[in-house]
């Protein structure tokens, strides 16, 4: 069985790094996937750095480019034209590397990977990262993600529960399965008796609430030498909301403690000097991924409820959670971690053993089972799931 994934994409970003992972540790019994992108771009350096394979099957930059804030009727007709054109070319790809079972992790390389799938008489699956919700997509496409699309598929993967009740799968199979993060070996530095560094790390875009950062750090910590880290980049097209953050953190005094590191292809140099690690989407996250990675590097977490950190973090336990887009309750709990170095050092301690749940060894070989086990198609005819022998065998050598 050939698996191999799509992305409509070649940019760094959470997905495309989680799928590397994910085919980095591929199990050695099983053919290595590829990555198949719509666009060259900064994962393909990722990508070889781990041995990864990718094929860039070009897709047009306008339809690449384009953001889901920006979809209207009209813009979606064009796009799924667009994409139509673009899967007969997936298709001669798929062919050409007897593809088995196409995963889709991206909206727009669904509709692509669907099509080609469907002609060629092959599997599709929807590695579904984002949850289904108006505030994060246009009105008229929610309805048919979230009732229609799954039950046009052979398979869902999603990354959290949270995601996973956005939509309903009627008899299509489907599996919880967080995205796979490859902890880093490196020393963290033990907690201080002061917080030196606060840092958050997300790409820029006004949902991920850095504006509600800059603002609940300037008051938890007016006064003292504390500094603050923006770790990302405006990857879609968010260069005046940067511009915004500037703005806001000179209005509020703290221009020379807030520093805008912009987009990193390692976190963790940011995540093993810090202190504090911040959390601050206004909407629920699908998973947060940056969670666990901070909870590894032994920093204090705030993060947000509901979502995906909340079914991470035990509150109080390994980190804070607070409610999604509240400021208050975010200075608030900065404050708490600033005057209580118990507090900090109970977090710290528990951080490491949650993040091990989430290592990519742990969730690879779950994934890759699951995909072993599902009826696939093979040139027009339904193929007979893995043995269980063979399945043995997949376990002994992932």
């Amino acid at each position: 069985m050939r698996v191999d994934f799509i992305s409509h994409s070649g940019a760094d970003s959470g997905a495309e790094q989680s799928i590397v992972s994910l085919i980095a540790h591929w199990p050695l019994v099983l053919p290595r996937p590829a990555l198949l992108l719509g666009q060259e771009g900064a994962i393909q350096e990722r990508a070889r750095s781990s041995g990864v394979e990718t094929v860039v099957v070009p897709l047009r930059h306008e339809i690449a480019t384009r953001r889901r804030r920006d979809l209207g009727p009209l813009s979606v007709v064009t796009s799924v034209f667009g994409l139509a054109r673009h899967s007969g070319r997936v298709r001669r790809v798929m062919e050409e590397r007897s593809t088995d079972v196409l995963v889709a992790i991206s909206m727009k390389s669904l509709v692509s990977g669907w099509l080609a799938a469907r002609r060629s008489g092959r599997t599709i699956v929807w590695d579904l990262h984002d949850r289904v919700d108006r505030r994060y997509l246009p009105w008229f496409l929610v309805p048919l993600l979230r009732y229609v699309v799954p039950r046009m598929v052979d398979g869902v993967v999603v990354n959290s529960r949270s995601t996973r009740n956005t939509i309903s799968v009627g008899r299509t199979p489907v599996i919880v399965a967080t995205p796979p993060i490859e902890l880093d070996p490196r020393p963290f530095l033990p907690p201080g008796d002061t917080i030196r560094k606060v840092v958050m790390v997300g790409r820029l875009a006004p949902w991920k609430g850095q504006d509600l950062f800059i603002r609940a750090f300037a008051r938890a910590f007016a006064g003292t030498a504390t500094e603050a880290y923006i770790v990302g980049g405006a990857l879609f097209g968010e260069d005046a909301y940067e511009q915004e953050l500037r703005d806001e953190a000179v209005r509020l005094g703290v221009a020379d403690r807030v520093h805008f590191v912009g987009h990193v292809k390692d976190p963790w140099a940011w995540l093993v000097d810090a202190d504090v690690l911040a959390h601050c989407s206004r909407i629920a996250e699908p998973f947060g991924r940056v969670v666990v990675q901070g909870l590894w590097a032994r920093c204090a977490v705030v993060a947000t409820r509901p979502g995906g950190p909340a079914e991470v973090i035990t509150d109080g336990v390994d980190g804070l959670l607070v409610p999604c887009g509240d400021e208050d309750a975010t200075a608030a709990a900065f404050a708490r971690l600033r005057d209580d170095r118990e507090l900090r050092d109970r977090l710290v301690a528990h951080g490491p053993e949650t993040a091990r749940r989430y290592e990519v060894s742990v969730v690879t070989p779950e994934v890759a089972h699951w995909l072993a086990v599902l009826p696939i198609r093979g040139r027009g005819r339904r193929r007979a799931p893995m043995s269980h022998a063979e399945m043995s065998t997949l376990g002994e050598l992932s």
